[in-house]
């Protein structure tokens, strides 16, 4: 019992460790596409927290193992114990050597054992990491799908957001401009509520989100909204410890919407053969390169079926030869009328596909218009100096 207490101590800081550790992207990821707080820690962090924790509580384990020899001097019949009592007749020393080999045989195997779970567990946690055309402009709805009204944002002292309005309708391809430090993704990430924004109103087809004392007033209408919004990320945030094809199909189809798991994989497999990952649904994300990551990310916001995408820097964490495969994806879901509000470096992407170009700076709309015109005859010189320094 004293064992068991003492061990069970140490395995729970290490389990806590684990959970610490589990990336906080990945946690967001699981959130804006409407996990419950249940679900995602049941789904996303407690697995990946095991596999984390898995090297130490195996040594744990071991040493509980050794130390459970002491209790031979509380008259606790164990291995060591037996010996003692063998040799007390037979004064044979020889039995400690047994007594030894046959502790370090029980030791060895499962020290086997537990590297051949450890590796069957971490094998997808490293792995080798193995230009857009002129396009008609979907014509936008009169259908609002997403509205957000002076939304504020404050961090401390600091006022990021300073009341930015924007409406999107359906077909809209919204590109959001803007120097690093603009706000630019603090925006985004408020239309979603991955920040809760200090003002304001966020609505998705009419219904508005209750916002009390800076807190969500129901954090289910949240999480039915995010249903609603497909989220693609700078930095991916697909679940390492589950395969592509589990990344689109698990998360939203199944876990979310409750759908069979025979209809989210047939859905998953169209959806990655649509983004040219067929061939590679059984792999691990660490297995594949940045830009095949984020098709990937892409594919399972698709899944989800959301009336709008939310993409927070999409091509800016790839190396440039791979930017041009995500664009290119990108632009063929503008090409069917997708609504997509995508915050982006890309100068030729929001010149080219969008319907309409937001420009932030200080955390207040500069400017917004059609591409056409604010890129051939910028109204303030600040935009005029920003699409000048980028070219």
């Amino acid at each position: 019992m004293v064992f068991a207490i003492n061990s069970c101590a140490y395995q729970t800081e290490i389990l806590r460790g684990g959970i610490q550790a589990v990336p906080s992207g990945e946690i967001e990821a699981a959130r804006a596409i409407g996990m419950s707080r249940w679900a995602v820690l049941r789904r996303v962090a407690f697995p990946h927290a095991y596999r984390i924790a898995w090297p130490a509580l195996g040594n744990e384990i071991i040493l509980l193992m050794k130390a459970s020899a002491l209790a031979s001097v509380v008259t606790v019949f164990d291995l060591m114990g037996r010996t003692r009592q063998i040799f007390s007749r037979s004064f044979d020393f020889s039995v400690y050597f047994w007594a030894a080999v046959l502790y370090l045989a029980i030791t060895v195997c499962f020290v086997l054992i537990w590297r051949h779970l450890e590796r069957r567990l971490s094998r997808h946690m490293t792995g080798a990491i193995p230009a857009g055309s002129i396009m008609m402009h979907p014509q936008p709805s009169q259908d609002v799908v997403l509205k957000a009204t002076d939304i504020h944002k404050t961090f401390g002292a600091h006022e990021v957001l300073k009341g930015i309005s924007l409406e999107s309708r359906k077909n809209d391809v919204i590109s959001i401009l803007g120097s690093s430090g603009s706000g630019k993704s603090t925006f985004l990430r408020c239309l979603n509520f991955l920040e809760i924004p200090t003002s304001g109103q966020v609505s998705v087809h009419g219904e508005e989100i209750a916002i009390r004392n800076g807190r969500p007033d129901d954090p289910r209408q949240i999480e039915r909204m995010r249903q609603h919004l497909g989220m693609v990320f700078q930095q991916f945030n697909l679940w390492s410890h589950r395969t592509v094809l589990e990344n689109v199909m698990e998360g939203g189809p199944v876990q979310v919407k409750r759908r069979p798991k025979a209809e989210a994989r047939d859905q998953a497999e169209a959806l990655l053969a649509r983004v040219g990952l067929a061939e590679r649904m059984h792999m691990y994300p660490s297995q594949l390169s940045g830009g095949q990551q984020q098709r990937v990310a892409i594919a399972r916001a698709l899944a989800m079926e959301p009336d709008a995408i939310l993409f927070d820097e999409p091509t800016s964490a790839l190396d440039p030869e791979l930017v041009g495969e995500v664009l290119k994806v990108m632009q063929d879901l503008a090409a069917e009328g997708r609504t997509m509000i995508v915050v982006t470096h890309e100068m030729a992407f929001a010149r080219e596909v969008s319907t309409e170009v937001v420009f932030l700076h200080q955390g207040r709309i500069a400017e917004q218009g059609p591409p056409e015109k604010l890129f051939s005859h910028p109204e303030s010189e600040v935009f005029a100096r920003f699409i000048s320094n980028t070219r």
